[in-house]
Parts: structure tokens; sequence; C-alpha cells
């Protein structure tokens, strides 16, 4: 068996360097590829079991020792590949320093000759056939995308996967996003699911801002739609009105009830209203008007978070 050597010749290989260096210098540069390969990636290394489809976000780094022992820094651009069972994915290493590679894949044939011995063959993984999943060099990495690091985990924080691949700290912000909700709707609330029906009763709410103007009436835009259930309306003001012009609040539209009267102008007023549960008659938004009538002058900002209940709608049968 001489893989990585040409083999020594009966009555013609002498006990001479230019006989005897040949034949081990394959074995030789064999040896030096496969000794400390290193690999990572800088994005999450992420693998589907039931498409075979294995995806990595970065630029994936190999390091390795080339023929004449320098270290030597090959990369793969992100990308993916698909592997059905039996496969291997690989690349074809390169002596050239920086060279960029790309990953080609094969079927594994056991009995047959290997098409994964060429001492320049990195097998990156194979999918396996009697479980569909992937094993191989990038197995760890796939492994970093979907545990949980301890730092993620400090008072307060929001750990989840992201369609980018990896578990990440995931803000409010994210995870509206992730959800499907618009800036105007609340994490914070989840709804009562009906078992056997797609439909629900759920808690939201709609947050916006004002900017007050010289006028009689400035509108906080809420957009709540027409038949919900309005709870209650929490108001801040986040930037001072002008001195001794107190503002009233109430809704518009779809209601008319009064939700506050004579408040103050002071950056960071809070006034909090519960009503009595009303179904809104139409689209509901509110308005800020002067305490005592007339116009405000064109300063000061005001925000509201209102809340109210609604369904979910059902799907069809």
């Amino acid at each position: 068996m001489h893989n990585y050597h040409s083999p020594y010749v009966d009555q013609n290989t002498r006990y001479v360097a230019v006989d005897l260096n040949p034949p081990l210098s394959g074995l030789d540069k064999a040896l030096t590829y496969l000794k400390n390969v290193m690999v990572g990636c800088d994005g999450a290394v992420t693998y589907d079991s039931s498409t075979g489809k294995l995806t990595w976000a970065g630029v994936i780094h190999i390091y390795f020792n080339r023929e004449d022992g320098l270290a030597t820094h090959n990369s793969i651009a992100a990308g993916d590949i698909t592997l059905s069972d039996g496969k291997f994915a690989y690349v074809t290493l390169s002596e050239v320093n920086n060279a960029v590679l790309t990953v080609g894949s094969a079927t594994v044939s056991p009995g047959a000759a290997s098409n994964f011995l060429a001492y320049n063959i990195l097998v990156l993984g194979f999918r396996n056939t009697a479980d569909d999943r992937f094993y191989g060099s990038l197995w760890p990495l796939v492994l970093r995308s979907v545990y949980i690091e301890k730092a993620l985990l400090s008072a307060g924080s929001v750990v989840g996967q992201r369609s980018s691949g990896g578990v990440v700290a995931i803000s409010f912000s994210d995870l509206k996003t992730d959800l499907g909700l618009s800036s105007s709707d609340s994490p914070k609330f989840t709804g009562v699911g009906v078992a056997g029906t797609t439909g629900g009763y759920i808690r939201k709410r709609a947050e916006a801002t004002a900017d007050i103007t010289a006028s009689a009436s400035v509108a906080i835009t809420l957009s709540i739609p027409s038949g919900t259930r309005l709870l209650g309306v929490q108001f801040r003001v986040d930037a001072a009105l002008a001195t001794g012009e107190l503002w009233d609040a109430a809704y518009s539209g779809g209601s008319t009830t009064s939700l506050a009267s004579a408040s103050a102008v002071a950056q960071n007023t809070k006034v909090n209203k519960m009503h009595a549960a009303e179904i809104s008659t139409d689209t509901v938004n509110i308005a800020i008007t002067k305490n005592g009538g007339g116009s405000f002058t064109a300063q000061g900002t005001i925000r509201a978070i209102a809340y109210y209940e609604t369904f979910e709608a059902m799907a069809d049968a």
C-alpha cells in the first residue's frame, strides 16, 4: 500500500539521497497538510436536516501547513451547499496564501476508490443517511450556533435564534420584527388562543407621539381599529409645553371619552387613565386640546400609549 509515497523498487533503489528522498517526500507532504488544520467562521454555521442545506453566514477561515512548512490561510466566502444522503462537502486546499476556495460535494462510495484520499482534500463534513444529520469538521461550528453563551443570560435579557442564524440577545424592537408585529404593538401582552382553531382574543397597545403646534387641537395618531375594546391610556410629556398652557386629552373618531384634564406642562409629567371598557365605533386616535380653549404655542411633545383588546382572525376552513 502506497497512498502517499512511491515504493522502493528491488535492486533499483539505492541507499542514496537521490533515490530515498523522493519516496518519502510525498508522505511528508501528506502528513504536513494534515497536521493541526484549524477551521473557523466569522458568522453562524447552520444545518437543516430536513433539506440537507449547510449554510455559513460569514467567511470560513482555514489555516494549515503547506509543503514548505509555512502556515497558510485559505478562505471560503459566505454561502451554502445542499447535501443529499451519503454526500460530503469538501474543499481543495491551495498553497497560495489567502486563496479563496469553493465548496464542492461528492458521494461517499465504500468499497470503491476513495474520492477524498488526495493530500489536499479537506472534508468539511457529510450528511449521514440514517438520521440525515451533518457530521465533520464544521460540526463544532454548527453547535456554536445553537448553544447559549453564559454572557447572554444576564438579568432581564431575552435570547433567541435570529433568522440569520445563531443564538443572540434580542432587543424588544427586534423581537417585534421577528414576531411580525408593528412598531405600535406590544410584546408584553399575550393572547388567548382557542383550541382547534386559529382564532384568539388578544390584548394590544398602540403608541405614538405628537409635537404641539400652534393650533387648538393636536392629534396623536394611534389608528386603533373599529370594533375593539378600549381599556385605558398612559400619557407622558416628552418635551415641555409652553408655560401655563395646561392640556386636556380625549379619544377622537370611534370614541370621545375624556382621558386627561388640566394636565401639567413640565417634561416627564405622566397621566394614567383607566376607564370603563367601551367598544370603538370607528378608528380611534387621541386629540390634545388647550385647557380653557384657544391655541397652543408651538412647543412641546406628548406621548400616548393606548391599551385595547381585539380578536385574532380565524383562518378559512
